[in-house]
């Protein structure tokens, strides 16, 4: 999954608590006990974002040193967002390693010799004591290997400034044929990422962050995810990326999380030229498990007049992979998806907020709505 390109979703998909359900949040949170199981790198059930609403800046501050520091090779200024007992775990397909603050930093500098991009989505921070834990999407693309999956690097606070503790990535995705190649649909939005800048003059990016609190929605269009951190007024849960490219498709995607940082949703979805849905894809992530952080991922491919044509599920643990069933998820969260496709790329949440000439490209006019010929 890791090396496919991330389609453009505009999919608004969250698990809000029960206050949340008044701003129109697709998907509740479970009510009940919440289980102890997460590892002990995660924060436990019921750590709040809110307190943090105060540190969020500071924190994605370092978080974005972390990332531009290793795309530009600035292996002193990376090396120096790290503690002296820093440990990095890594994964690549089945493969794991954990490796001390030298042996990292050796590695990454290895690396960079196969020019690699890394672009990652928004962090969702959660607190556990004197620590915090940021859980984002990586996305790593070089000349030689890309994957995408989970990751959360552990933060401390020393001398004033958010340093990083740990980095683990949790589930490494490597390239691999899934039911969009099999449908004939990956190209329709291949190449086109959310989670970074855009190198090719044929594809636009437009974000959009909802900095409206807890109980109203207000969808604002910004530059990066540090200015999103700026403008929200409590902890910020959801997101909206819309990618296009110059042949007309359109990517879509969206994330969020619930206020308590125990569960989160990620949405793709791409669309066609006509603006008709080709493909769908919700992960749906939480400590709400026997198991630890559980997955839950659903896809699905349509076709122009929006027949649903395939449609696959799957479960298992974002610790070791392994499968899961539907009984290792608490409040029978694993039996269903939290979100529903958005069929036609018009009807999205920020459809309205997109260049007038963008959306005129996928409205139809008054005699098209009427079913006569223009």
């Amino acid at each position: 999954m890791s090396s496919r390109p991330i389609l453009l979703l505009i999919a608004v998909a969250l698990v809000g608590c029960e206050q949340q359900q008044e701003r129109s949040r697709p998907a509740a949170k479970p009510t009940g006990k919440a289980p102890t199981t997460a590892p002990s790198s995660q924060p436990q059930e019921g750590s709040k974002a809110e307190p943090l609403k105060g540190e969020l800046v500071e924190l994605q501050k370092t978080i974005d040193g972390w990332l531009n520091s290793q795309n530009d090779s600035e292996w002193t200024k990376y090396e120096e967002l790290l503690t002296p007992n820093f440990v990095g775990i890594k994964r690549a397909a089945d493969r794991k390693s954990s490796l001390n603050k030298s042996e990292w930093v050796k590695d990454r500098r290895r690396l960079s010799t196969q020019a690699p991009r890394v672009t990652i989505g928004l962090p969702h921070f959660l607190r556990n004591g004197d620590k915090v834990a940021a859980h984002f999407e990586q996305t790593w693309v070089s000349r030689t290997f890309a994957d995408k999956g989970a990751k959360v690097l552990t933060l401390v606070k020393s001398d004033g400034r958010w340093l990083i503790e740990q980095e683990e990535m949790l589930v490494s995705e490597v390239a691999a044929e899934d039911e969009r190649n099999k449908a004939g649909l990956e190209s329709l939005c291949g190449g086109l990422d959310p989670g970074g800048p855009q190198d090719k003059p044929s594809i636009q990016t437009w974000r959009f962050a909802d900095v409206g609190g807890m109980f109203k929605r207000e969808w604002r269009q910004v530059q990066n995810w540090k200015e999103a951190r700026s403008l929200a007024t409590e902890g910020l849960y959801d997101v909206v990326i819309v990618t296009t490219k110059s042949s007309g498709s359109v990517l879509v995607w969206a994330e969020g999380a619930s206020p308590s940082g125990d569960s989160f949703v990620y949405t793709s979805e791409c669309y066609r030229k006509d603006g008709s849905l080709a493909w769908w894809e919700e992960s749906y992530r939480t400590f709400h498990t026997t198991a630890g952080l559980g997955e839950a991922i659903t896809r699905a491919s349509y076709s122009p007049d929006g027949k649903l044509g395939a449609k696959v599920r799957s479960l298992r643990s974002m610790e070791t992979g392994a499968p899961l069933t539907s009984e290792n998820f608490y409040y029978g969260n694993g039996n269903k998806q939290m979100t529903e496709p958005t069929q036609h790329l018009r009807n999205q949440t920020v459809f309205g907020l997109l260049p007038r000439e963008l959306r005129n490209s996928y409205t139809p006019s008054q005699t098209d709505r009427e079913g006569h010929e223009k």
